[in-house]
Parts: structure tokens; C-alpha cells; sequence
């Protein structure tokens, strides 16, 4: 899967199930400033990103992760290395 492609299934998942405006979403957004997630809304992402993706991380493994941007490049990397 291209960074791309990922990118974009992020952005749907944030857009459809979470409500959050297409145009808040960029690479230096914040979750919990700019897309105004909460912790539930956090834990449910993850959740659904996953699923969507197709692995499992713990928790943890997000807990650095603080703009979409970083999160594109973790699941970029776990996504990708699982491929490969």
C-alpha cells in the first residue's frame, strides 16, 4: 500500500466516523487541538485504524504520536513492513 493510499483511508476514517472537517486534516494537525479528538475519540481511532489496516499495536506503541503526520509515517512503517 503507497503512503497515499494510506494517507487517504486515514482521512476517511477521520472525516466519516469522527466528523472532522476535510480541510483541519493535514500533516501538522493535532489530534487533540486542531481535530479536537478526546481520549475516547483517540482509542476508537486507533481502533478503527487497525482494523481497517489489518494489524494490532498496543496502546503504547501511539503514545509518541501527537499530529497526523506522525501517525501517517507509523502506520506508513508498520503497514509496509508487514508487506514487505
Amino acid at each position: 500500500m503507497t503512503r497515499d493510499e494510506i494517507d487517504t483511508k486515514l482521512r476517511g476514517i477521520l472525516t466519516n466516523d469522527f466528523r472532522v472537517p476535510a480541510v483541519s486534516v493535514s500533516t501538522s494537525a493535532t489530534f487533540r487541538g486542531d481535530l479536537k479528538l478526546d481520549s475516547l475519540d483517540i482509542v476508537d481511532f486507533i481502533m478503527l485504524l487497525q482494523k481497517d489496516f489489518g494489524f494490532k499495536s498496543s496502546l503504547e506503541s501511539y503514545a509518541h504520536i501527537q499530529s497526523f503526520g506522525e501517525l501517517l509515517t507509523f502506520v506508513d512503517g508498520v503497514v509496509n513492513r508487514k508487506a514487505g
